[in-house]
Order: structure tokens, then C-alpha cells, then sequence
């Protein structure tokens, strides 16, 4: 806990000691980078999604899927 308060406080003295007009630019990356987190998240909610799947389709859809794509390649 100490090590996050000593880092939260380091970075507010580099945030104190910036141009003002740097500041703009500090908020936009702190936006981007919250909505970077956020876009993670959302990726990140589907993993497990597939622990239910039955194992034939699980297996059509990983395993046997570069055959599958051989096949239809040769077709064309």
C-alpha cells in the first residue's frame, strides 16, 4: 500500500511541475488511456464465454478449422 501512495504522490509532483500548457495534452492521454482499460475490460468480459460448448463444435472451430480452410481453398 505504501508503494501506491509513494507513486500516487510522485506523480502528482510531476503533474504540479508541468506547464500549464502541457496539461492539455497530459488530460487527453489520461482519456485515452482510461478508454484503453475500458475497451480491455469489454474484451477481456467474453473469456470463458466458450467453457460450455460442446466439444465437436469447440473442435470445428479450432482444431479442424485450418483443414476446413485447406478444403475450400482447393475448391476455388
Amino acid at each position: 500500500m505504501a508503494t501506491k501512495d509513494k507513486l500516487r504522490q510522485k506523480l502528482i509532483k510531476k503533474i504540479n511541475s508541468l506547464p500549464e500548457d502541457e496539461l492539455g495534452y497530459l488530460d487527453k492521454f489520461i482519456v485515452e488511456l482510461e478508454n484503453n482499460i475500458m475497451s480491455n475490460s469489454e474484451i477481456l468480459s467474453f473469456s470463458g464465454i466458450f467453457n460450455d460448448l460442446d466439444v465437436e463444435v469447440f473442435n470445428d472451430l479450432t482444431i479442424n478449422l485450418h483443414n476446413k480452410r485447406m478444403q475450400e481453398t482447393q475448391r476455388i
